[in-house]
């Protein structure tokens, strides 16, 4: 899931920031053959709170992906996705 907090046309000032579940793999799919890669390679799993900078190909934030975790795991909480402001560069 993809939230946007933008009004129209103002999309390519923004990087999206995608919400991921614990169980959903469906988020891969929108990524590149590199960004996959990337992900696999530092071990990035939709645990709750965990992020993700996903680059693009010039070395810029392509999109975030963060972590909700499973609906059964304690840590998740509708405040979690609040973690960003301090996570985020």
């Amino acid at each position: 899931m993809t939230v946007r907090f933008l009004s129209a046309g103002q999309e390519d000032e923004a990087t999206p920031v995608r919400l991921v579940e614990g169980s959903d793999r469906t988020y891969l799919r929108d990524l590149t053959e590199a960004q996959r890669a990337y992900v696999s390679a530092i071990g990035f799993e939709p645990g709750p709170g965990r992020l993700a900078l996903v680059p693009d190909v010039a070395g810029g934030i392509d999109c975030v992906l963060f972590g909700l975790g499973s609906a059964d795991e304690i840590d998740r909480t509708p405040f979690l996705p609040g973690k960003l402001a301090d996570q985020l560069p």
